[in-house]
């Protein structure tokens, strides 16, 4: 390596401000407003990026977006910055770019850019990457979204203009890009953590047909439609166990809810909850029943009540008990349901649905926690039997 693309960033800088002492006081007026990373290290930087990682391995669609972000990082320490989320560990990677084979040169052109995979961690650098761009802090505090960002799809590739669309953290990235030098607000918005205005979420587009998938031959980056490992990775990292007692126990009875749409916000569908979940990423205590398993009124709202999401649960898990039950009448089931205390939704209150409260015996929440854990165990297994016992109002949910 030689030339001017071996210096370090702190080097890169230290020449520039020696050459421009001599003209500071001429020249002050024409680079008012120009940090001096532009002309120094971000200059350079963007210089050794742009020809490293080109084609698909470009990170920045432009020069200008590279040197918009360029200049909201520190530059760091050229001795220790391994790891870090600075421009020396960016330019390091970069400059190992141009040497890489294979998989290698993506990995490091991914970490010289916004993603910077082996320069912090990306939920790290996306959360620095939005408060120094938009100007403001999400979920609260920066610990608050580093630790919500997990809940995000990771496409474990970085492309600029297929990930200018989908619910991923790299659409985040390219859109935070964006924002740097173009229609701030606007991009800031795409960018949002828990809810995108547009482009990264996976609602389908003018030009794709139903649940975003395509209507032309192109492949598609959105899903074609709502599934339970999206759902149950969203809804463990906003909820906790709040509606599920495990991760597993959320996938099995995932399975029995009708899929429906990503655009759908208060149908008894998949699509709705995950809708719900996404917003509880910031707000937990509002939305998070409404992602659970009851619907909380918002996912299944005719009627207005958690009869719809409890009897079409309780057909799908326990079907023998279902017919037995109601003779496969879901007015019947509907009707047994309403006479329940807490089959009204809750926007406030004890008795909206939680696993904690599930605990109430005589209630429907308890209903859909035995539903929860038989849509879990085996058929053949005697808990199994038991829970649907349970699910249908005996057993330990049996009125005191």
């Amino acid at each position: 390596m030689s030339g001017l693309r071996a210096l370090s960033l702190r080097r890169v800088s230290a020449l520039f401000i020696a050459l421009a002492i001599p003209f500071a006081f001429g020249s002050c007026q024409s680079i008012a407003g120009i940090d001096d990373r532009e002309l120094g290290p971000c200059s350079h930087f963007c210089d050794v990026v742009m020809q490293n990682c080109a084609g698909d391995n470009r990170v920045y669609e432009t020069r200008e977006k590279c040197m918009g972000v360029c200049k909201l990082y520190p530059v760091g320490d050229a001795n220790e910055w391994q790891g870090k989320n600075t421009l020396e560990c960016r330019l390091h990677e970069a400059e190992l770019a141009a040497t890489a084979a294979g998989e290698e040169v993506s990995n490091f052109c991914r970490s010289a850019g916004p993603e910077g995979i082996n320069c912090g961690s990306e939920c790290e650098n996306y959360c620095y990457l939005y408060e120094k761009t938009c100007d403001q802090v999400q979920c609260g505090s920066t610990s608050n979204c580093v630790a919500k960002c997990a809940a995000l799809r990771d496409n474990h590739e970085y492309n600029v203009v297929n990930d200018y669309e989908g619910n991923s953290i790299q659409c985040r990235f390219v859109h935070l890009s964006n924002a740097s030098v173009i229609d701030t607000q606007k991009h800031c918005g795409h960018a949002n953590l828990s809810t995108p205005t547009d482009h990264c979420n996976d609602l389908p587009d003018s030009d794709q047909g139903v649940a975003g998938a395509s209507s032309s031959d192109e492949v598609s980056v959105k899903p074609s439609e709502p599934d339970c490992k999206q759902y149950c990775q969203v809804n463990g990292v906003s909820c906790g166990t709040t509606q599920y007692e495990s991760r597993d126990q959320c996938l099995a009875l995932c399975k029995f809810l009708p899929v429906g749409e990503f655009s759908d916000t208060n149908q008894n569908t998949l699509g709705c909850r995950i809708y719900h979940s996404y917003n509880s990423l910031c707000a937990p205590e509002q939305h998070c029943p409404h992602s659970g398993p009851s619907g909380e009124g918002h996912c299944g709202t005719t009627p207005q009540d958690k009869c719809l999401a409890y009897c079409t649960l309780a057909k799908g898990v326990c079907p023998s008990q279902y017919s037995t039950a109601f003779q496969d009448d879901d007015d019947a089931c509907a009707a047994n349901c309403a006479l329940l205390p807490d089959a009204l939704p809750a926007e406030e209150g004890p008795t909206r649905y939680t696993t904690t409260y599930a605990a109430t015996p005589g209630t429907v929440a308890c209903r859909f926690l035995a539903l929860s854990r038989a849509a879990q165990a085996q058929p053949s297994s005697a808990s199994y039997g038991s829970l649907c016992v349970n699910a249908f109002g005996g057993g330990d949910c049996a009125e005191p």
